[in-house]
């Protein structure tokens, strides 16, 4: 009686897990932030700009040709509100609708406040919420405070909240020299705050401007100063387009000249919808036509939250990968369907099944990945700490667990339980591994926490197959041996 209460009460308690997993992974993958495009509005650059003061305080507005205050394509709001001090240097700034209502940033924030020191140099910019407190940014900080250099440099260190609990999981600081108020290079800072490099390869970012303080050009160096390769390049030159958009990336050699990316094209073309947001991406070759990446990919149309690769004719191409980035709800349903196809599959086709999704796994994770160089991101939780203001990383974790819960649940049909887990963590790292070697990916040991975890979900739901009354006999009947 005994044993019979406590396998009841293992089976309730799996059941509670599982469900809360599937239930948080449809709540969390339900993004309510998505911007929208009106094509009714009109952007800044068709608009003009105005502004009145009243005291202390400067609102900022655009109207159209009938002199009407409007909202913009390109912005969130339609006043900007910016309270001065006694210097005349903006304190606090606030974001308005039509009506003069706050509205809330994209990035997760009502206002923005900036503090001086006594020389009007700026030292600390916060983000805060409708009560303007700290709020977390959808980057993953809540402030910055900015130090200055007897060379003219200056430093930004990002946190997340009044005890300086650093933010960025990446680097620590950005080390920012500027020559006639532009800034000429950014350099990345470890906690020592000397240079470092960044998982894409290069520590320090140089950047040269035309006579419309447009930058023109960036190069790539690491953290010994000396120039690096990033994906085959040396730097990027931009072309501007009438409304100062950047219309064309082209990458360069050493010498500063016209290189192809290990991604196979030399330039790529960009276009825009109407409020300024990225609409295409097409590759070129070096004579500017048309050309494909490595992977037959002509172009990536962008939609919303969604994106698309695009043939030479610019139609949408089919590719899984995309697919599941595009509707995270289906990685869930497949993930469900997945796992009941491996809970009720005959066991003589267990290992057909299994080998069949290691593949997919495999053909997810490693293939259709353009080349990016040698990059590892070896401390731990650094993205789950953005769990809760960054959709994509969001997704990116959930994807990991699902991607890993029929894995788990296959192998443990077929082993005991803990090798399953084992199984698990070997395939998690060598896909890492490869992903390293082979430049395909960020080494990330948040990724093999994830996949883990998944797996061990998967198990979870094979210790629950197994331990139901209504299982076991479905069990009993697909392991009777022909």
């Amino acid at each position: 009686m005994k044993i019979e209460i406590r396998q009841n009460v293992k089976v309730f308690l799996i059941c509670v897990i599982l469900f809360s997993f599937i239930l948080g992974s449809i709540y969390f993958m339900t993004d309510t932030s998505t911007k929208t495009l009106d094509a009714t509005l009109i952007n800044t650059h068709d608009l003009k700009e105005a502004s009145y003061t009243q005291e202390n305080t400067t609102l900022v507005f655009y109207t159209n040709d009938q002199d009407e205050v409007v909202q913009p394509a390109n912005l969130n709001y339609a006043y900007l509100r910016q309270v001065k001090n006694e210097e005349e240097h903006t304190v606090l700034e606030s974001y308005l609708d039509i009506n003069k209502n706050i509205l809330l940033q994209y990035e997760g924030y009502y206002y923005i406040e900036y503090q001086y020191d006594d020389e009007d140099k700026l030292i600390m910019v916060s983000y805060l919420d409708l009560h303007k407190n700290l709020v977390n940014t959808d980057d993953g900080y809540s402030y910055y405070t900015r130090s200055y250099n007897n060379d003219g440099s200056c430093i930004d260190h990002y946190f997340t909240s009044k005890n300086k609990q650093v933010a960025l999981s990446t680097y620590y600081g950005i080390k920012r020299v500027y020559s006639n108020d532009d800034c000429i290079s950014e350099t990345y800072l470890d906690s020592d705050d000397q240079p470092m490099t960044l998982h894409t390869g290069y520590a320090t970012v140089k950047h040269f401007y035309d006579k419309k303080n447009r930058v023109i050009k960036d190069e790539y160096y690491d953290k010994y100063d000396n120039p690096v390769s990033i994906s085959g390049y040396y730097g990027v030159r931009y072309h501007y387009d009438a409304y100062n958009r950047i219309s064309q990336i082209s990458y360069l050699d050493q010498k500063g000249h016209l290189i192809s990316c290990d991604a196979g094209y030399y330039s790529i073309e960009r276009s825009y919808y109407n409020d300024d947001t990225l609409k295409e991406e097409c590759y070129l070759n070096q004579s500017n036509q048309p050309t494909s990446n490595t992977y037959g990919y002509y172009g990536v149309l962008y939609d919303g939250q969604r994106t698309y690769y695009l043939s030479k004719d610019h139609n949408k191409i089919f590719e899984i990968n995309n697919f599941l980035s595009n509707y995270p709800h289906m990685v869930i349903l497949s993930g469900i369907v997945l796992c009941l196809i491996a809970l009720f599959i005959k066991k003589k086709y267990l290992w057909i099944y299994t080998i069949a999704y290691i593949y997919f796994i495999m053909s997810i994770t490693l293939l259709h990945r353009e080349v990016a160089g040698q990059s590892t991101m070896l401390e731990l939780f650094s993205s789950y700490r953005l769990f809760f203001t960054n959709t994509a990383v969001r997704n990116d974790i959930i994807n990991n667990i699902w991607l890993f819960v029929p894995l788990g649940l296959v192998i443990s049909r077929l082993s005991k339980k803990h090798y399953a887990l084992l199984a698990v963590i070997c395939l998690s790292l060598i896909i890492e591994l490869i992903q390293y070697f082979f430049g395909l990916g960020l080494f990330e040991f948040d990724d093999l926490i994830s996949n883990t975890l998944g797996g061990s979900i998967g198990i979870l739901v094979y210790v629950l197959y197994v331990n139901s009354d209504y299982f076991k006999i479905q069990f009993r009947k697909l392991n009777i041996k022909k």
